[in-house]
């Protein structure tokens, strides 16, 4: 077990792990939104936000410091942004199973997250590559 000052420094921290989709009452504005939604926006934010960075650095800052406060700030921000589109991405390899008939046998599986998606589907498959693709990008890559 850790010392308590590692616990109470992890728990002034914890903040920086918000999950805002888990506040924000999507359905009163539209359609209830779901864990591919929220995945898809959480995932390509940042890459969308790296991309207008970039477009910083190469054509509105004139200075070597001009250029490299924006690079701290965009890497402290991306560090930001790590956990909890770790954590999202990761989610969407949890299926919990079922028994849909009474049976006891367990015969469905779906998304633990999110019930809304059948994990034996091939909506499922495709959300399932797309996350192992956001795994070398994120918990891999970022850092």
């Amino acid at each position: 077990e850790f010392p308590e000052p590692y616990f109470g420094f992890l728990d002034a921290l914890d903040f920086l792990a918000f999950d805002f989709a888990a506040v924000i009452p999507t359905g009163c504005i539209t359609r209830p939104l779901g864990h591919q939604d929220f995945l898809f926006l959480y995932t390509l934010l940042p890459i969308a936000l790296t991309v207008l960075v970039a477009l910083m650095v190469t054509f509105v800052a004139r200075s070597p410091e001009t250029k490299a406060v924006i690079l701290q700030n965009y890497v402290g921000m991306a560090l930001l942004f790590l956990p909890v589109v770790s954590r999202r991405v990761s989610q969407t390899f949890r299926c919990t199973d079922f028994d849909t008939d009474g049976d006891g046998i367990l015969d469905a599986e779906y998304l633990a997250v999110d019930y809304g998606i059948d994990c034996s589907t091939e909506e499922y498959s495709r959300l399932f590559d797309y996350s192992l693709v956001m795994v070398l990008v994120y918990p891999v890559g970022v850092p």
